[in-house]
């Protein structure tokens, strides 16, 4: 091939990766809550998805009942001046997700997708996990050209399907039609910016790896990350239900054996529990 073609060549690979490429638009951001420079406090970002322009209204009072929920919950509530809260207007041209076991497609900016399944008996099964494109959503916050930090990613997901999940610091959640059920966000929050894991069971998650940078599990009774707060007469493994009593309790990791969590019931275990204060401090 001459140089000439080789040069011909390259460019059309190139013309074709900026045609494919999608293009990311600034979008319009809100301060809401302001309790000093980003340099010195914690900045939540709030981003939607499957918002249309007509149900933008909607998102910003979404947005507010969540900042209400945060903040009416320990350790949030106690720290409430050392955060910061942004919204980014995001607008879809649908309000609904892709769903996998009905093979429908929407089109949302952030491409949320609802991860239900069909069973072998052929009936649907509703997945808890919902997602977005977390690449696309960096992108557009990138693109906000927002002078603030982005410490906490919210996305708040305009559907009434339950489910979330966390990805690479997202915390994405549905936006319940129960004024005021923001557990899964929440719950959520833990993982993208405490770093908790799960301490609840699932038998088909179950597997044998401690995750290094999850400090509310352990697979060891002798190098517990939390020790300095079991009392030395408390018995390990502890059995207890007593709520709030630091210990070693078996069960999390979604394994009901060999691993091993701060306290009885937490949010990492239940939904409409508190954060406790081991998990609320580590």
């Amino acid at each position: 091939m001459t140089n000439n073609r080789r040069h011909i060549a390259a460019l059309v690979i190139v013309l074709i990766l900026l045609c494919c490429a999608q293009v990311v638009k600034a979008e319009p951001y809100e301060t809401i809550l302001n309790n000093g420079l980003p340099n010195k406090r914690v900045d939540i970002v709030i981003i939607g998805d499957a918002y249309t322009a007509a149900q933008m209204d909607k998102y910003k009072a979404d947005a507010r009942n969540f900042v209400n929920a945060l903040f009416s919950q320990e350790p949030f509530r106690e720290y409430q001046s050392y955060f910061n809260v942004h919204r980014v207007d995001v607008v879809s041209n649908t309000s609904a997700c892709d769903d996998r076991a009905a093979n429908t497609q929407s089109d949302t900016t952030l491409d949320c997708v609802r991860h239900s399944e069909i069973n072998p008996a052929g009936l649907v099964v509703q997945s808890r996990l919902l997602t977005v494109d977390d690449i696309i959503a960096q992108s557009v916050l990138d693109a906000s050209g927002s002078p603030f930090q982005q410490d906490l990613r919210v996305v708040l997901v305009n559907t009434p399907d339950y489910g979330g999940s966390e990805s690479r610091g997202f915390a994405v959640s549905y936006v319940s039609t129960f004024s005021g059920d923001w557990e899964v966000a929440l719950h959520e929050i833990g993982h993208a910016y405490g770093r908790l894991a799960d301490e609840y069971f699932d038998r088909g998650v179950c597997g044998s790896t401690l995750p290094p940078d999850r400090l509310n599990v352990t697979n060891s009774l002798v190098n517990i990350p939390w020790a300095v707060w079991i009392s030395p007469l408390t018995p390990l493994p502890t059995t207890t239900t007593a709520r709030g009593v630091p210990g070693a309790y078996e069960g999390a990791l979604y394994c009901p054996t060999g691993f091993y969590r701060p306290t009885y019931e937490s949010k990492m275990r239940s939904l409409n529990k508190p954060f406790e204060q081991i998990n609320g401090e580590l």
